[in-house]
């Protein structure tokens, strides 16, 4: 009966005969179990937090009314019949997994509640209770309701991503205007080089007398302020074009331009441009090309510019060794789309295992001491191994820190198209014949426009009249669209010790003008600066080219219009823009 009478909701069993004493006992402690239950019930009813408890089994016996409120569900719903479909796999496993080793557990999901079709994500967390023996007899738990955290959470993130965003453009944009002057500072430093050359030559003429000496000995120092000014620049803009392809990079506008390209010719071209350079350093530079394929279609920038951070730093780290070897290796591996697979291995300082374990990262070197002594931003191999990735490949490095260094990559190419091969016409450089070639416009340099040009045979060979003009120097008149007024300075200098007629346009809108105004022939070239107050470069290109549309369909022959050849300028060690 005892037994019996428990199980069915009794609190106490007292047996036959008992004392006064001992029943004013039991009553007492009895009403004060109940003061003490009613004010549980009452603050459990009072708390933001829903309470539940659950048997030895994990059967959910007890449900408070907050409870019931955050998750929506009614009395006789099941335990977790109001969990989020997404959610409900996940919460039944870490149940299931935390009855059956008997542990506290915490976790986080979602409720969908039924009455409203609200969303509400709770904290849920639980541990067992035991008896005397520490046998567990079932447990305690507690949901909270963090939807406002959450929020929050998700607000700062998206608060912090704009932030972010808003940073990198800012920076883009500073690095944009820190490139304008940087190439003013060029432009001017390359003609005062021609000054002083000029200077250099008439000095030679003079007899030699104490002036003559005097001017010699200037003219020397001169050239090393220029070449102090020209490494300052340079280096500067080395800085400015890594945030700003770091900037394309992250926002994911770095497009590839893919083209039909040689890579012997590619390697062929970085002996050349480091040929001097390793010649004055007493470096020896080596390459062993393994290709079989010929031309193939890939980004031939790109790759130049990976492979000039990778020879840069080579020459860079390996200029003081008592060895001074480097290597650049071309091969291919085969497949269905065959492999360009470069390595480039130096004898220089080397590194650590654990420097190469960051060297990838943004903004990192291989140590502290290789910035001070070397200096660099620790952009480079990040901005290198972002754009391998870019084309669909993968960078490396192994090294032996005092034994040399072999950065190794590998990018998809792809075949040659079978077609019968055009024919190539002669043109001067910086001339780029009719073609597709002005599809990719640069972000920051200068539109020309092509003439719809005259062919002419000479000697059996295809060229054009204006081709043999420019190479004549003969009355080519040059119209610069440029806002800035150093850069139409300098282009305009240039321009004018080459043979050329210029005329300058501060924007879009004047040089539609003078276009329109200038007769059929007076003007041949136009330098197109892309961003531009009032009208940009993009607008002007599209006006001039309606403008040649209706010319062409008013006459029966075809109308010479002004020449579109990219001349877009170019970024340090040849990368595009």
């Amino acid at each position: 009966a005892r037994v019996e009478g428990l199980e069915r909701g009794a609190d106490d069993y007292l047996s036959k005969p008992f004392g006064a004493k001992e029943l004013v006992a039991r009553v007492k402690t009895h009403l004060e179990l109940g003061r003490l239950r009613g004010e549980l019930m009452h603050l459990a009813r009072l708390s933001p937090v829903g309470i539940f408890r659950a048997n030895a089994e994990g059967k959910v016996i007890y449900r408070s009314r907050q409870l019931i409120e955050i998750s929506g569900a009614s009395l006789h719903d099941p335990h977790m019949g109001t969990v989020h479909p997404e959610d409900a796999a996940a919460v039944t496993r870490i149940w299931d997994r935390a009855m059956a080793s008997q542990t506290a557990c915490k976790m986080e999901y979602r409720y969908l509640r039924p009455r409203d079709g609200r969303v509400v994500w709770c904290l849920a967390q639980w541990a067992p209770e035991v008896d005397e023996n520490g046998r567990v007899v079932g447990y305690m738990g507690a949901v909270t309701d963090i939807t406002e955290r959450v929020e929050q959470q998700k607000q700062q993130l998206q608060e912090a991503e704009e932030n972010r965003k808003s940073q990198e453009m800012f920076i883009d944009m500073i690095s944009h205007e820190i490139r304008n002057p940087i190439s003013g500072v060029l432009g001017n430093l390359d003609l005062l080089r021609s000054g002083v050359a000029r200077r250099k030559t008439f000095a030679d003429t003079v007899r030699p007398c104490p002036l003559r000496e005097e001017v010699t000995e200037q003219i020397r120092f001169d050239e090393e302020c220029l070449d102090a000014i020209e490494s300052c620049a340079r280096h500067q803009q080395v800085i400015t074009e890594d945030v700003l392809h770091l900037s394309k990079l992250k926002s994911g506008s770095f497009v590839m331009n893919d083209q039909l390209f040689d890579p012997l010719k590619l390697v062929a071209k970085m002996v050349n441009m480091y040929k001097a350079e390793m010649e004055s350093k007493g470096l020896t530079f080596t390459t062993r090309c393994e290709w079989e394929y010929g031309r193939v279609f890939g980004d031939p920038e790109r790759l130049s510019q990976v492979l000039i951070n990778l020879i840069s730093n080579a020459v860079k780290f390996t200029e003081k060794c008592p060895e001074r070897r480097i290597e650049l290796t071309l091969s291919s591996r085969p497949g269905d789309k065959p492999m360009l697979c470069v390595s480039v291995s130096d004898t220089g300082i080397g590194m650590s295992k654990e420097a190469q374990t960051k060297l990838f990262e943004r903004f990192s070197q291989a140590t502290i001491r290789t910035h001070r002594e070397y200096g660099g931003t620790g952009l480079g191999l990040h901005i290198c191994k972002q754009m391998v990735q870019v084309m669909g490949g993968d960078i490396g490095v192994e090294s032996e820190l005092g034994k040399g260094t072999k950065f190794s990559f590998y990018v998809p190419v792809g075949r040659e198209a079978p077609s019968l091969p055009s024919p190539e016409v002669p043109r001067p450089a910086g001339m780029v014949t009719p073609s597709t070639e002005q599809a990719t416009s640069p972000q920051d340099g200068y539109f020309a426009s092509k003439r719809v040009l005259q062919e002419t045979a000479i000697n059996g060979t295809k060229t054009t009249k204006l081709a043999r003009e420019v190479l004549d120097h003969k009355s080519i008149h040059v119209l610069i669209v440029e806002d800035n007024l150093i850069n139409q300075r300098v282009l305009k200098r240039q321009l004018e010790l080459g043979g050329f007629v210029t005329s300058v346009a501060n924007n879009g809108a004047e040089a539609l003008r003078a276009v329109e105004g200038a007769k059929m022939d007076q003007i041949d070239i136009i330098l197109m600066d892309v961003e531009m107050p009032i009208m940009d470069g993009m607008e002007a290109t599209t006006r001039i080219r309606e403008r040649e549309a209706k010319l062409r369909a008013n006459f029966e022959k075809s109308t010479p219009t002004p020449p579109i050849t990219p001349t877009a300028q170019q970024p340090p060690n040849g990368a595009t823009p």
